[in-house]
């Protein structure tokens, strides 16, 4: 093999390394995004405040980020995805290996909302120092009740998930 097929040989195999390295971090920003956008859901369901979970994932990702990107110009692209994906990992892992064992809270609604354009009506409940919004099916539901009711577990790593929650009047 002379030098000139040697050269067009080592560009073709630099071109599908290239192109599955595309691939890898195209698959890698769509799992990123979609656990980005996962993890707001897990958040609401989890009596966490917000500073653990980004912080820990802005940490994770400019890690990672610093350790596989060798060119620096994206350095920051793939720390949004990465802070996804740990954060929706984290609090899936709280819910996932949470106790068995079923806790019921009563809360007084801090707050109610009533139905407005597109948005539907909900109480806001304070449990600690967390707040959480419960849905309603009417204006008069939410004008009737007093409590929000939740049921929660205990999670994995001490961080209290919503299994269910109810509006209740007494």
């Amino acid at each position: 093999m002379n030098k000139r097929e040697q050269r067009i040989s080592e560009r073709k195999r630099q071109q599908r390394v290239s192109r599955i390295k595309g691939w890898w971090l195209l698959l890698l920003y769509g799992v990123g995004i979609y656990a980005f956008f996962k993890s707001f859901s897990l958040y609401r369901d989890t009596f966490i405040g917000y500073q653990l979970p980004l912080g820990g994932g802005l940490i994770f990702g400019l890690v990672v980020s610093f350790i596989f990107n060798k060119d620096y110009r994206y350095y920051f692209a793939l720390v949004i995805p990465l802070i996804g994906i740990f954060t929706t990992i984290v609090l899936s892992v709280n819910s996932f290996f949470a106790d068995k064992k079923n806790v019921m809270l009563k809360e007084i609604i801090i707050e109610k909302h009533h139905q407005y354009r597109r948005n539907s009506p909900y109480a806001i409940i304070k449990f600690r120092d967390f707040e959480r919004n419960i849905l309603a099916s009417t204006d008069a539901e939410v004008d009737s009740v007093s409590y929000g009711v939740l049921t929660v577990n205990k999670g994995l790593f001490g961080y209290y998930v919503i299994r269910d929650k109810k509006l209740v009047q007494e």
